[in-house]
């Protein structure tokens, strides 16, 4: 799933796909504790990995759809639930770091109501305040 999502990202970011550098990556940093399945029509279609934190805030590791199931609303419709099942655990704010190359996710994010806080050399922060 994860080839599918986001191999035309990842290669324009850190050059050709390699199946091992991506396990090695994906062992590191994701917990599976905080991933959730996407499905829709009975079919895993995409996953979503995000956490409340003690502090206030809500982090967004991650959103992947397949391709053949992105356009539809899906992604957007996942993370304003995200959203909305943060507020209630209390979190005032909602962050994500999306790849600078990953243009459509930032439009979405962005339309979602994120807003640019900073760039690093291949990532930039988005944030969405708490309405209240």
């Amino acid at each position: 799933m994860h080839r599918k999502s986001m191999r035309a990202v990842v290669e324009i970011t850190w050059g050709p796909w390699s199946d091992s550098q991506q396990r090695a990556f994906h062992a590191e940093w994701f917990d599976p504790q905080r991933l959730s399945i996407i499905v829709a029509g009975g079919q895993d279609i995409g996953v979503l990995d995000a956490e409340v934190r003690a502090d206030g805030t809500a982090y967004l590791a991650r959103v992947e759809i397949l391709p053949e199931y992105q356009g539809r609303g899906i992604g957007g419709r996942v993370i304003q639930q995200f959203v909305e099942h943060a507020r209630t655990q209390a979190a005032r704010t909602v962050e994500l770091d999306v790849l600078l190359a990953n243009v459509d996710a930032q439009r979405l994010y962005e339309r979602l109501g994120f807003e640019h806080v900073a760039d690093s050399r291949l990532r930039r922060r988005m944030r969405l305040q708490s309405s209240e």
